[in-house]
Order: C-alpha cells, then structure tokens, then sequence
C-alpha cells in the first residue's frame, strides 16, 4: 500500500473519525513521534499549521552527529546512543539521505586539545560508531594539515585530525517521516491550525465559539478509566479532549 498524503481526505477524517493520539506540529519532532505511533498500531492525527518542515526543521546545521564535543564531559552513553542511532539512518533506515562528511579538526598550542587527547578521544567515537576501517580517523601533523587546508593559520598550529561524521537534507528527512506515518494510517494535514481545546467527559461536543469553515478539526481524546471502587463512578486517568481549528488553503 502506498501513501496516499491526500490533505482533503484527511480534514475529513479529522472531522468524522476518533484519534488515539493528536500530534500538533510536523517538523522533525512530530512528524517522528506520529511515524512511530502510527507503526505501533495507534490511530494518529497530525497537524501543521504551516507546511511540513517549515521551520527549525529546515533550518538546522544539516548534521547527523554523535556530539564528539560530549566525550570531554564524560557523557559516553549520549554520544554512544547519538552514534548509533546515526549509523542506523546510515545503513538501515535513511542510506538515500544521510551521506558521509570528513571534517578536519586543528589542534594548536594552547588551544583546546592536544594531539594526544584528541587521538583518544576520535579513537572512541570510532569505537563507539562501529565506524568501518576505510572511514576511520586520521591523525595529521602540521605538514599535513596545512597541505589539506591551506587557509588555516599557521601560527601555534601543532597538527590535527580528519574524522568522518553524517550530514541530511534535514527537510527531506522531515517529509520522509511525514509519508512514512501516512503509510501507516496517520490521517495529516499541513495549513491546518489547532485554535484550543475543550475539555469533556463526553463523546458530543458544541463547536467552539469562533471555530467557523472551511474545515473544522475534531480530535477526541477518550482515555482508558482507571479501575474504581465497587458501586462508585469510574474515574479517568486523564481526561478526554477535543481539539478544534480551521483548516487553510494551501
């Protein structure tokens, strides 16, 4: 089965249908959250105010990195957890978006790290990516670096490394996951805006006031009761909720 994305079809279903899980915003964030869910079974609503990826999302470094900046700080599990999931959208999941990127890293006197430290250190987040030999780090001496980036100043400079880390259209990353969570029955909807919400115990609710066409959005919320007590009212672990808004053109 393939994506459909169709917006009409979605705003109707917003309108007609009952959602287990309402994720408003489509960048990277929420066009994630939504895939995942949708692929776990869950009926999901996504909703953008905007166009997908309008905003942060197309707007990072284009990075897919492990944080080498955090080993310093001793936070191992982080950047193990950062690099893994990094080689995963390598090899498994996004291999047609996430490209390898060499960088090369200056060492100078009295500046930041040493050779020594900094061998270590790239020596780890080789270790820790599973990084496969024709990508490992380089350690450089001066000669080197100069020769490889003849711009760098040359003053203090001691030597340096090369290192491989990942780079993405981080916009194409975003709509992927957007399409992804359509494939897996996510009804989603860009130029569509979330106006407020109103709290209800039940399943029948006036439009809010202001809440006028074209397109009226309802979300329900009806959450599992906790277990009460014999002959009392079910209490609820959380309450229901509509959300209403209007859709836009677009």
């Amino acid at each position: 089965m393939g994506s459909t994305l169709n917006r009409e079809t979605s705003l109707a279903r917003f309108r007609d249908e009952e959602f287990d899980l309402a994720v408003i915003g489509a960048g990277i964030n929420g066009a994630a959250a939504a895939r995942d869910a949708a692929m776990r079974g869950l009926k999901v609503a996504l909703i953008e105010r905007g166009d997908f990826a309008s905003a942060t999302s197309s707007r990072s470094s284009k990075l897919i990195h492990g944080g080498f900046r955090y080993l310093p700080q001793g936070q191992f599990r982080l950047v193990y957890t950062a690099l893994r999931e990094r080689e995963r959208l390598r090899r498994v999941t996004a291999p047609h978006l996430v490209r390898p990127i060499q960088f090369l890293f200056p060492v100078y006197r009295g500046r930041g790290f040493n050779r020594f430290t900094m061998s270590i250190g790239l020596t780890l987040y080789d270790l820790f990516a599973r990084t496969p030999w024709a990508e490992w780090h380089s350690s450089l001496n001066s000669a080197r670096v100069r020769e490889t980036e003849p711009a760098l100043s040359r003053e203090g400079l001691r030597g340096g490394a090369t290192y491989f880390d990942a780079w993405a259209d981080d916009a194409r990353i975003t709509f992927e996951n957007v399409l992804d969570a359509d494939l897996h029955g996510a009804a989603v909807a860009n130029y569509a805006s979330v106006e407020g919400f109103v709290k209800t115990t039940e399943k029948s609710v006036e439009p809010l006031k202001g809440s006028t066409p074209p397109t009226v959005l309802k979300l329900n919320y009806f959450l599992v009761p906790r277990p009460s007590k014999e002959g009392a009212a079910p209490t609820f672990l959380g309450s229901p909720f509509l959300a209403k808004g209007r859709g836009s053109g677009g």
